[in-house]
C-alpha cells in the first residue's frame, strides 16, 4: 500500500530519474567513445541524483550539498554500498541543515560556512555559498574570482537572481 501513496510516485520522480539516468548513459558512452572522463555533478537535489547515477553507471559523481543517500540507494537498485564508496565525493557545508538529512556514503568533505545563519537559515546551502567558501579558502591560480561579491549580502542577492 505505501508504495502507491508514495510522494515520488505520485509527483513522478523516479520516471524522471530513470530519463535522466538514460541520458547520462548515453553521455558516457560517447565520453568513452571520445577518450573523454565523463564526471556527474549536481547540487542538493540534484546532488542526490548525482550521487544514484555515478554509482549505477560506476562514474565519478560530485554531490554539493545532498541530503545523504544511505537509504536511497536500495531502492534505486544499487545493493553494495562499495560502489558509492567508488563513485561518489560529496561536498558539505557546515550548518547546511539539508546535508544533515540521511547519511552520507562515499568520501565525504565538510567545509566551514563563513556567514550568518541567523539571519538566513538557507544561506550554507548556497551553492555561491560553497563557491565562495572554496575560493576565498584556496584562492585560483589562474587569478579568476567569482563574478558577485563573497559578502554575506552579496550571496544573497546572487542567489535571489539565480531564481529569477
Amino acid at each position: 500500500i505505501v508504495k502507491y501513496i508514495n510522494a515520488d510516485r505520485v509527483l513522478g520522480a523516479e520516471e524522471k530519474i530513470d530519463k535522466v539516468f538514460l541520458l547520462a548513459k548515453e553521455y558516457k558512452m560517447k565520453s568513452e567513445e571520445d577518450g573523454d572522463e565523463f564526471i556527474i555533478s549536481g547540487h542538493s537535489l540534484g546532488g542526490i541524483i548525482a550521487g544514484i547515477i555515478s554509482s549505477k553507471l560506476g562514474v565519478s559523481g560530485i554531490a554539493l550539498s545532498p541530503a545523504g543517500i544511505g537509504t536511497l540507494i536500495k531502492r534505486y537498485g544499487i545493493t553494495d554500498e562499495e560502489k558509492v564508496f567508488k563513485s561518489l565525493t560529496t561536498i558539505t557545508m557546515q550548518n547546511d541543515i539539508f546535508s544533515k538529512v540521511d547519511n552520507h556514503l562515499g568520501s565525504v568533505n565538510q567545509l566551514g560556512c563563513r556567514y550568518d545563519t541567523s539571519v538566513n537559515p538557507n544561506i550554507c546551502h548556497y551553492p555561491s555559498s560553497m563557491i565562495c567558501e572554496i575560493y576565498l579558502n584556496c584562492g585560483d591560480k589562474r587569478g579568476r574570482s567569482p563574478l558577485y561579491d563573497c559578502s554575506q549580502k552579496g550571496v544573497i542577492e546572487v542567489n535571489k537572481k539565480s531564481f529569477e
